[in-house]
């Protein structure tokens, strides 16, 4: 035996490194290829339109929406970024990307105000789903893209989370 081992003891090595190598890739190359389909959010902004400590101040001024009285208004802004390295194509969309704030009866508008590039999501309002939140329609967003949305609140909002659902994507993660 050790005979046969000091002549083939190179070959046998260098093998067993080579399948080790090559398995290591392999997995490598699978992990990459399935965990980098991931969509994103930011929010922006969470405010009140006038600051509570001087709201008495300001007693007199009110804000109105389509002709209805807007009692205590806010402004929460979202980005919705592609940053994994997949597209996304309206068909891996599989439950609509939409907006929960958990009072979801008090938001006023709900609108697209930006995507990068323009051409990603036209700049329009958002209808709204069966549980008064807004939502996008299923669009292609590539890497890197991103849209941006506006809303406007009756009160303040109880939490701020993007939810929805598609291929390779199960929840979308808030950015710090």
């Amino acid at each position: 035996m050790s005979a046969w081992w000091s002549h083939h003891a190179e070959a046998v090595i260098s093998t067993a490194v080579g399948v080790a190598f090559t398995v290591l890739i392999s997995v490598i190359v699978f992990r990459l290829q399935r965990i980098f389909r991931r969509l994103n959010y930011v929010v922006i902004a969470r405010q009140r339109l006038i600051p509570a400590t001087v709201y008495q101040e300001y007693s007199d001024l009110k804000v109105r929406f389509l002709n209805e009285q807007v009692s205590e208004p806010w402004i929460v802004i979202i980005r919705i970024i592609n940053t994994g390295r997949q597209d996304i194509g309206p068909a891996d969309i599989t439950k609509p990307i939409a907006i929960d704030i958990g009072n979801n009866a008090d938001i006023r508008d709900a609108r697209v105000t930006r995507s990068i590039p323009p051409d990603v999501y036209e700049v329009k309002q958002l209808k709204a789903d069966e549980k008064s939140r807004p939502f996008l329609e299923p669009t292609a967003i590539n890497r890197g893209n991103s849209i941006q949305i506006q809303l406007l609140v009756d009160g303040e909002p109880e939490d701020v989370a993007v939810v929805g659902r598609g291929v390779g994507i199960d929840v979308l993660t808030e950015l710090e």
